[in-house]
């Protein structure tokens, strides 16, 4: 079921990227009324080429670009949230991070969202013990396709952890992570995560994030109109 945006208050709506504007501009605008700073990383841009809404998209063009905001943003204390987005993939970075806390460690348990190394799938993963082992790490059963758009969803409702892929679930697990990521050095990133894994080359667009709702919590039609 797709429920309306617009049905959300200002204080659950903790932030939206539509980057709309001019092709090549790397300043950045929250739409949810919250004034979140985007932080601009090495060559992340705007481009008017290939973007699913709008007038523009955000264009990672090398593996070291990306954006962050505030960690405490998409710190959520074991709330429900939803944080949705559109991504158009050209070039996979290995294990290369769509987005997530930079600080992910057990200490900490933020979230990473990440593309599989071998396959089109993606990977939910938090809490991380070292040496490659995650408290939480679920593959997707669906296939994030190349050189097209694709919504992605990641929500929660009490303790279900869900990814959507174009409104189909593919994962879900149960989790009593806090998913809580704050500390002096913290922040949350579009385009990157963890370590130095970065989403690639490709496009995002309409990012937003919400607290105290799960928004989706099965199957449904992803949007067909910015929110």
């Amino acid at each position: 079921m797709l429920i309306n945006p617009y049905v959300y208050t200002s204080t659950s709506v903790k932030f939206l990227g539509h980057f709309d504007g001019t092709n090549g501009a790397t300043a950045f605008v929250d739409s949810s009324g919250n004034n979140v700073t985007i932080t601009t990383v090495d060559t992340a841009q705007l481009s008017t080429s290939i973007k699913k809404f709008g007038t523009a998209s955000l264009y990672l063009p090398a593996a070291t670009a990306y954006t962050t905001i505030p960690s405490t943003v998409a710190n959520f204390a074991g709330k429900d949230f939803c944080i949705e987005l559109w991504v158009y993939l050209i070039t996979k970075n290995g294990f290369g991070n769509i987005l997530g806390h930079n600080i992910a460690s057990t200490s900490y348990v933020g979230f990473n969202l990440q593309w599989d190394y071998s396959t089109n799938k993606i990977r939910f993963l938090s809490g991380y013990q070292g040496a490659g082992i995650w408290a939480v790490d679920a593959m997707s059963a669906i296939d994030v396709l190349l050189n097209a758009w694709s919504h992605i969803a990641i929500t929660r409702q009490g303790q279900i952890l869900r990814v959507f892929i174009n409104g189909v679930k593919a994962i879900e697990v149960n989790s009593a992570a806090t998913l809580w990521a704050e500390s002096n050095s913290s922040y949350f990133s579009i385009g990157a995560g963890s370590g130095n894994n970065r989403f690639g080359v490709g496009y995002i667009d309409e990012v937003r994030i919400i607290e105290g709702n799960a928004v989706y919590t099965t199957d449904f039609t992803p949007p067909t109109s910015p929110f």
